[in-house]
């Protein structure tokens, strides 16, 4: 069985894989068993107190050999707040023989949570818990998760929690009124965009292009038109064009052309 949570993401800048916490609720739904649970595992004092009321309880055939427990018991759960399980495979590897350590590790392991128990029994005591009758389901359940996230939380990289306490619904409003800031040019652009379709589709656009050429015995103009509509009357007023400039060059009129293109030729001397 798995307790119900709030789940916590971070990560160290955008673009980077997501890290993820779960922590565990409690019977108001609330992470605040959770925060003290993990407080009091981090207080030093409070630890060793709750820890020393058990260790007269623990089976050894000597008191140092239960007070040196009771010292391995405070120094497993000091690793495991600082590096969580894998503080407590590395301290394992240090100090016990290869051929051992998968024995010793699974020994610390159990000691670690026996340790942690006894701190989470504590914290449902002065809960108010009737443990009278074990620990229930639902505490077992919690238990097991806070666990998973303190092992987490050397490695989740952020330092502090934000809990969401209150907030205020505020209801969509179906009349909204907005302010648009320079509307005014808005609207003259649209209208300039209007005007320059109007010309562009129904302007007759009409282009005339002259070329003038020095020669050895004169000079030689070449005129040439073109329209992008009415053709017809294009070709009017490009015949007077060339009537106007033959007149007033005094050039003989030449023939007229079909794709409105004429030259005049005016010999010096």
């Amino acid at each position: 069985m798995k307790a119900a949570g709030f789940h916590q993401r971070v990560r160290t800048r955008p673009g980077a894989d997501f890290k993820y916490l779960h922590i565990p609720v409690d019977a108001n739904n609330s992470p605040e068993r959770f925060l003290r649970f993990n407080a009091r595992l981090r207080d030093a004092s409070r630890l060793t107190a709750v820890l020393a009321q058990s260790a007269p309880l623990v089976e050894g055939p000597t008191p140092d050999f239960r007070r040196d427990l009771h010292q391995v018991r405070l120094n497993l759960v000091s690793l495991f707040v600082q590096g969580g399980f894998a503080a407590i495979t590395q301290k394992a590897q240090a100090v016990v023989p290869a051929e051992r350590l998968q024995e010793a590790t699974g020994l610390y392991l159990n000691i670690l949570r026996d340790a942690l128990a006894e701190v989470y029994l504590d914290l449902l005591r002065e809960e108010g818990v009737n443990l009278e009758q074990g620990v229930g389901e639902q505490e077992n359940a919690f238990f097991n998760d806070a666990l998973s996230a303190l092992a987490v939380l050397p490695t989740y990289g952020s330092p502090f929690y934000l809990q969401l306490t209150r907030f205020q619904q505020v209801e969509a409003s179906g009349l909204q009124v907005t302010r648009s800031g320079a509307t005014g040019v808005v609207y003259l652009g649209f209208a300039f965009l209007v005007i320059g379709v109007f010309i562009m589709f129904y302007t007759s656009h009409r282009r005339v292009w002259a070329w003038l050429a020095v020669e050895a015995d004169g000079a030689r103009l070449i005129v040439a038109g073109a329209a992008n509509r009415h053709a017809a009357e294009f070709a009017h007023e490009f015949a007077q064009l060339q009537i106007d400039l033959a007149r007033r060059l005094g050039a003989t009129q030449p023939e007229p052309s079909q794709d409105f293109r004429f030259g005049f030729k005016s010999r010096s001397g």
